[in-house]
């Protein structure tokens, strides 16, 4: 079997395992929404456990330090302008509190586990992942990793959720293939990220 295909079959199941397979169990509530953070936090242990058994570096993954401060430079702005859109939608109504039952536990949780988990998993592994058959279309490697994060959220059965998802993912994948530094764009996440949780919007 011609090894690219044999790697396509092979990238195909394991997209469809980790993280189709969960995502669909848990929108149609075979697996109840109160387990979404623990299939989160169990698929992140699978995933890495998988990375580290690849001939796949930390390098490969965006964990570097050599292009940090530009990155951080990058994220910084992202992040405030962010911010500035989420006000503006938040104000005129367009963004609204649907989900406001949120405990310190989940904030601690969601700042220091979900969102670079979610960073991890839906950037730094799929990008890596998608370059196999997708170098140099950094584009489509961007456009898929998004499409696969708001697919993610789709337990919540709320458009508002995936239209943000979807953008923010956009915009976190381009980020990421820009400056490829996994911290800068986790920590993007993280403040973008526990904003919306506070407002009750995810």
């Amino acid at each position: 079997m011609n090894k690219k295909l044999q790697h396509f079959q092979e990238v195909g199941g394991f997209f469809g395992f980790f993280y189709i397979l969960p995502i669909a169990l848990l929108y149609f509530g075979v697996i109840p929404f109160r387990a979404t953070f623990g299939v989160l936090t169990l698929t992140g242990i699978i995933l890495a456990a998988y990375a580290v058994s690849k001939p796949i570096s930390a390098r490969d993954l965006g964990f570097r330090k050599d292009n940090l401060k530009s990155a951080l430079l990058w994220s910084g702005v992202i992040t405030v302008l962010g911010l500035i859109v989420l006000a503006i939608l938040w104000s005129v109504g367009i963004l609204t509190s649907e989900f406001q039952d949120n405990t310190i536990v989940f904030y601690i949780y969601y700042l220091l586990i979900s969102a670079p988990l979610q960073e991890f998993i839906f950037r730094s592994l799929v990008i890596y992942e998608l370059g196999v058959f997708f170098s140099g279309k950094e584009w489509l490697k961007v456009l898929i990793s998004a499409f696969i994060f708001s697919l993610a959220h789709a337990m919540y059965h709320s458009w508002t959720v995936i239209a943000v998802t979807f953008a923010i993912g956009l915009v976190w994948g381009f980020l990421y293939v820009k400056q490829p530094n996994f911290y800068a764009v986790a920590l993007s996440h993280m403040v973008l990220g526990f904003a919306t949780v506070l407002l009750g919007i995810v």
